[in-house]
């Protein structure tokens, strides 16, 4: 370039290259790259570390989301397992106030056990003596024999 611009077409002095400060050009040169491409691999590792972290992100959330969706569905199962069990229980308690009907208890058991209504000839009366005394009387006894034994035991 400084050939081009001058006009003058002789040199002067040598004009051949000094090869040492290439040299240590090329050398500067080689760490420079080195250094260069150690900068670039941390950076594509920071980017692939980012995109790692954002793909865990993503992935966790969808699994949240996905265990969300299946406990609602648990959740819409067993209301209608309720729904459906209470409609059974209302069933059961309409039979059962059919049964209970004291007039359709009296038919079935004329009809099919020939029962007959009581009348004041039918009716017989029991003399019982109160449990209470005869209760007593055996816990004392029990107490006695436990002593008994006790003193049985010691002597």
């Amino acid at each position: 370039m400084v050939m081009a611009n001058n006009k003058n077409p002789y040199s002067y002095g040598n004009v051949a290259y000094d090869f040492e400060p290439d040299i240590i050009k090329e050398e500067k040169k080689r760490k420079n790259p080195r250094v260069n491409n150690k900068k670039k691999t941390k950076a594509k590792l920071k980017i692939i570390g980012y995109v790692t972290v954002l793909f865990l992100l993503s992935f966790l959330s969808l699994c949240r989301f996905a265990a969300i969706i299946k406990i609602t569905n648990n959740i819409h199962s067993i209301k209608k397992e309720i729904k459906q069990a209470q409609k059974q229980s209302e069933d059961i308690k309409v039979k059962m106030a059919k049964y209970n009907n004291i007039k359709n208890i009296e038919e079935s058991a004329i009809a099919k056990y020939g029962m007959v209504v009581p009348d004041k000839q039918n009716i017989k009366y029991v003399d019982v003596k109160p449990l209470t005394a005869s209760d007593t009387m055996q816990q004392k006894d029990d107490k006695i024999t436990f002593v008994k034994r006790l003193l049985g035991l010691i002597y």
